[in-house]
């Protein structure tokens, strides 16, 4: 390894032509949940990704050959094309890949209804169908659900009791929420969730 870098501009073009293209594919993962990559399968897309990124700053990479700028901000835009580029490339991929207008062209990024709905973060009230009876609950900022590769698994934060009409009564007393298995799962439904819905719960409550 020593021998390999022994002269600066075999290390520079290891630095130009994969690390780039290995920061782009680590930060796509890291958005876009998927099973763990073999990186040794991986390295003529870190390359290709890596000559995509010199293309898109070729006009700045020869003024600063060209024009010699300040020591200080040469390094500067060595920092930005190397390092908050290829960081910033598939973070707006992946937005764009979330838009209507790719959505409708193209396959969206989040293979798993699963992880779409649950990467958006937002409380909802949920009901938990499971084998033998229903489990009714509060996902909230608490909450937490896992994500592909990782076996589905749901942690609710608040258990609330459902009368016949699947209608949420009150909060479980000292409960600490529940964690479901997604094999005992045979359905969940998911509502929208409104302080005065917790309101208007406590007060039947109350009334009782």
């Amino acid at each position: 390894m020593d021998k390999l870098f022994e002269q600066q501009s075999t290390l520079a073009l290891f630095l130009a032509f994969f690390v780039p293209g290995f920061l782009m594919i680590r930060v796509y993962d890291l958005l876009v949940p998927t099973e763990r990559r073999d990186f040794s399968k991986s390295v003529f897309d870190a390359v290709a990704y890596s000559a995509v990124n010199l293309v898109a700053f070729s006009p700045l990479l020869y003024w600063m050959q060209s024009a010699a700028p300040p020591a200080s901000l040469y390094w500067f835009f060595v920092v930005v094309v190397f390092i908050l580029a290829p960081v910033g490339w598939p973070v707006l991929v992946f937005f764009l890949r979330r838009t209507k207008w790719f959505t409708s062209r193209l396959s969206h990024p989040t293979q798993m209804p699963w992880d779409y709905v649950f990467s958006k973060h937002e409380m909802c009230w949920v009901i938990v169908h499971l084998k033998d009876r229903r489990v009714g609950g509060l996902y909230g900022a608490k909450s937490f659900a896992s994500s592909d590769p990782a076996e589905p698994q749901i942690y609710i934060e608040e258990i609330w009791s459902l009368d016949d009409q699947s209608r949420f009564q009150h909060k479980v007393e000292q409960s600490r929420g529940m964690i479901f298995f997604a094999k005992d799962i045979v359905a969940l439904e998911l509502f929208n969730y409104k302080k005065e819905d917790v309101k208007k719960c406590q007060t039947t409550a109350l009334g009782k």
